[in-house]
């Protein structure tokens, strides 16, 4: 149900999905489900959209839809809302922050530190040595959000990148993910060299907030909706102006490119599995603040397979 009503960001909607989803809300006390059902009244009869009540959650307002199509409602409908009203899509964006304390439990989602992997699992090289250990994702923890439907249930993700090209810029070094089907018997891995462990970022706790990301200029979804230059240039200002909360990573919805779309073609059969950024509290460095964007087919993502996932390095 929920999906349903994160797919639709129409406008106007297909007005069941969040009419039933705010009958299940209202049976269960919840004030979002009145919210929910005057918000979609005031589209049908194109009324003043009503003010959300104060501290209702903004990731929730946003992930619905409720944010960004009040948003164009106040700027008249201009002529790239109805492209980008269709186009946007719910994703997970990943905030950090340093860990001090007590050790991670094992298989806790995370940016840097050891990673938690099988006994006999092979680390990952690079052109120089073992690659760096970058992050890896619960996902049960993920399993929590319907944006994250698509992924296994189980088990964990662990992204290892071959740093000091990127760091260099002398080079194209590997990435590689790795899927962990169960956390049974994983154990915090070291490096298997001294100079690995030169590699090794600071471990940060992470935190997820689901919002709805919106397609930038260069996406291939909206060059097919043929919108005049004007038109992209006056959207272009406000996709930089869209609201989100402070956050370094991104698990799918569009990413947010430096140079243009990294979406391989035909890009309705892939999705943005992961973006990773420059990270200062975890002393992850990008050559000129770089971003990594591991992109999987939908059809290996159907079937769990993390073995043929496509990686583009972009900079500024």
């Amino acid at each position: 149900m929920l999906a349903a009503v994160l797919a639709d960001t129409r406008y106007p909607p297909d007005d069941l999905p969040k009419l039933v989803y705010a009958d299940w809300l209202e049976e269960r006390a919840d004030p979002r489900g009145p919210f929910l059902r005057e918000w979609v009244t005031a589209m049908q009869a194109d009324r003043p959209r009503p003010v959300a009540p104060k501290g209702m959650s903004a990731c929730w307002l946003s992930v619905i839809g409720y944010t960004l199509e009040a948003a164009v409602h106040r700027l008249g409908y201009p002529v790239w809302s109805d492209a980008v009203l269709r186009a946007a899509r719910p994703g997970v964006l990943v905030s950090t922050k340093p860990h001090t304390g007590k050790p991670f439990p094992t298989g806790a989602s995370k940016v840097g530190g050891l990673p938690d992997l099988p006994p006999d699992a092979e680390w990952p090289e690079g052109e120089t040595g073992p690659a760096a250990f970058v992050a890896q994702w619960n996902l049960e923890e993920l399993a929590a959000s319907p944006v994250c439907r698509p992924l296994p249930k189980t088990g964990l993700l662990s992204f290892f990148i071959d740093l000091l090209p990127f760091v260099e810029d002398s080079g194209d070094g590997i990435t590689k993910v790795v899927y962990t089907p169960t956390l049974n018997g994983l154990e915090e891995r070291e490096p298997d060299n001294e100079r690995a462990e030169e590699n090794v970022l600071r471990e940060c706790q992470v935190e997820f907030f689901e919002w709805l990301t919106l397609p930038d200029t260069s996406s291939h979804t909206l060059s097919r909706s043929r919108l005049p230059a004007g038109a992209l240039e006056e959207y272009d200002h406000c996709y930089w102006a869209w609201p989100s909360p402070p956050f370094r990573h991104q698990l799918f919805g569009f990413p947010v490119p430096i140079q243009s779309d990294p979406t391989p073609s035909p890009p309705a059969e892939w999705t943005l599995l992961t973006q990773l950024r420059g990270d200062v509290n975890a002393g992850l460095e990008a050559c000129d603040g770089g971003a990594w964007y591991f992109m999987i087919h939908t059809d290996d993502l159907k079937e769990a397979n993390f073995k043929d996932v496509l990686t583009e390095f972009q900079t500024g």
